[in-house]
């Protein structure tokens, strides 16, 4: 498991996503794969992300699709 502790909307629809992972258990290793599904209500669509960071790095940086933009996503702006 892990606590989500910040999302950052950057310029050019760039996501920051940072975590803590929770305490260690049978079922999280830090070499587990980190994956990441986007809703644009807007849009009514989704993209996913796979497989894009370790457990052990508590950051991914994904990098949206022009067409799955966010209404709202400004820089700097923490969702």
């Amino acid at each position: 498991m892990v606590r989500i502790l910040e999302v950052l909307c950057l310029i050019n629809a760039v996501l920051n996503i940072k975590w803590e992972n929770l305490p260690a258990s049978a079922f999280s290793n830090d070499n587990d794969k980190a994956s990441f599904i986007i809703y644009n209500p807007a849009k009514e669509a989704i993209v996913t992300f796979q497989d894009v960071a370790l457990r052990v790095d508590k950051e991914a940086v994904l990098q949206l699709p022009a067409n799955l933009q966010m209404i709202g996503c400004m820089p700097g702006c923490i969702m």
